[in-house]
């Protein structure tokens, strides 16, 4: 007669327990072996796939034990992304995830649907310079012409022989140059007054409001000169003063600083110059510099603060603020306790109280309205070629993408990063060729 026995449950548990444990461990050691043999059989190409992904620099990989120093850093990695690196995977959903999850990032994914364009406009001329008055006109200004844009309708255009394509306003007139020469626009499009700052040749790089209301120019010879704009509406001789001439400016972006300082960046450097035109201090560059914006600029590797107040050549001039491989060219910004800045690889990263990292998957300019990050650019990987820009909003605190927007149909200019703006909850890019209003915040 057989019988059924009864096994009381805390001798079974522990059994129990111990199975998992050993099937867990089996699994394990099942896929550090997979792992293993992945990474050993790699080629060149996921090799130099392992070096981006776990950041290790790579000058040769014929260098002494350099292959054997990324097999090793490969069976570091999951199961799932050895994989992904051994073939190569590109624009690849399921191995963007995985990535994303090794490296700690958060998800790319939005929440929810970004806004459309209030409205879309192609201007009569390539745009190379955009700036939105108070009142929420848009002013732009090319090589061929200068105008404004109006609730998306253009309200008026000039035909510019040779601009600068630089553009300001200044009260309620729209400022550029050509030939050497400072022109102002009143409302209606009409040259208002005008003033010559050198001969036809000469090339205004930088027209930027200044302190006390004033207009600072800077030349393509570095010659900086201190506009009364009210001087010159008036005919007065006498309306434009002549600061220094500081060769460091010449042919260079400049940003004005609130004390009146200038921070110029170009292909050979960074320079920082005083309010009086003292050169205060240099940074040599190798057509590794970005634009200065807010008093902060990216050359090479390191994100640099300028300070308009330090002493003559000291370090404090341009301090270091952060220091970091494969930088993309654009001036982080300063919130949240710390920096978000953007790589060559499409990723951004908060170093602030709140500190994320997000594969933005763009070569990015980046914006902020306080609660909200907004990442301008083209998209990167293997459709890059035919996309066009895209806009996505990132939440300050967590990193995570709130929405993306796509600019227009029409591919995106490789060569040239688009123009963006925030200003009175509207985002103006512009793709030379296409000028876009999105409405963000609130």
């Amino acid at each position: 007669m057989s019988r059924s026995v009864l096994v009381p449950g805390a001798l079974l548990i522990p059994a129990l327990l111990g199975q998992c444990k050993k099937n867990e461990a089996e699994q394990a050691a099942e896929q550090v072996a997979q792992v293993g043999a992945i990474c050993d059989g790699m080629n060149d190409l996921s090799l130099a796939y392992v070096a981006g992904v776990m950041e290790i620099e790579v000058d040769s990989l014929d260098a002494p034990g350099k292959r054997d120093e990324l097999k090793k850093a490969c069976k570091t990695m999951p199961v799932e992304v050895a994989r992904c690196a051994e073939r190569l995977a590109l624009d690849d959903a399921a191995c963007d995830k995985a990535l994303e999850s090794f490296l700690g990032m958060t998800d790319t994914n939005p929440q929810g649907e970004g806004p459309k364009p209030s409205w879309v406009l192609e201007p009569p001329f390539e745009v190379f310079d955009v700036e939105v008055g108070a009142d929420g006109r848009v002013a732009i200004a090319g090589e061929q012409g200068v105008g404004v844009v109006d609730g998306g309708g253009l309200s008026w255009s000039a035909t510019l022989d040779d601009g600068s394509a630089r553009v300001s306003w200044w009260k309620d007139q729209v400022l550029t140059g050509s030939k050497g020469t400072l022109r102002a626009f009143d409302a209606s499009g009409k040259e208002a007054w005008s003033k010559a700052l050198g001969d036809e040749g000469t090339w205004l790089s930088a027209i930027e409001p200044g302190p006390g209301g004033t207009i600072v120019v800077v030349t393509d010879g570095g010659t900086i000169v201190r506009i009364d704009g009210d001087a010159c509406a008036a005919g007065s001789e006498g309306c434009a003063t002549t600061v220094a001439t500081v060769e460091a400016l010449g042919g260079r972006s400049v940003e004005v600083l609130p004390s009146g300082a200038l921070l110029a960046s170009g292909d050979s450097g960074v320079a920082l110059v005083s309010a009086t035109g003292e050169l205060l201090a240099e940074r040599a560059a190798d057509y590794d510099a970005g634009f200065p914006r807010g008093g902060r600029v990216v050359v090479g590797n390191d994100v640099l603060s300028a300070d308009p107040e330090c002493a003559k050549g000291s370090d404090a001039c341009l301090t270091v603020l952060l220091t970091v491989k494969d930088l993309e060219l654009v001036a982080p910004l300063a919130i949240d306790g710390g920096l978000v800045y953007a790589d060559t690889y499409g990723v951004i990263v908060s170093t602030g109280t709140h500190a994320w990292k997000i594969d933005a998957g763009n070569d990015s300019d980046l914006l902020t309205d306080g609660g909200t990050i907004y990442s301008v650019g083209h998209e990167l990987g293997l459709d890059a070629m035919d996309a066009p820009p895209q806009v996505r909003a990132i939440d300050v605190m967590t990193g995570k993408t709130r929405w993306i927007t796509t600019l227009g149909s029409e591919r995106a200019s490789l060569l040239t990063s688009p123009l963006a703006v925030l200003q009175g909850g509207q985002l103006i890019v512009s793709t030379r060729k296409q000028l876009f209003s999105l409405p963000v915040g609130g």
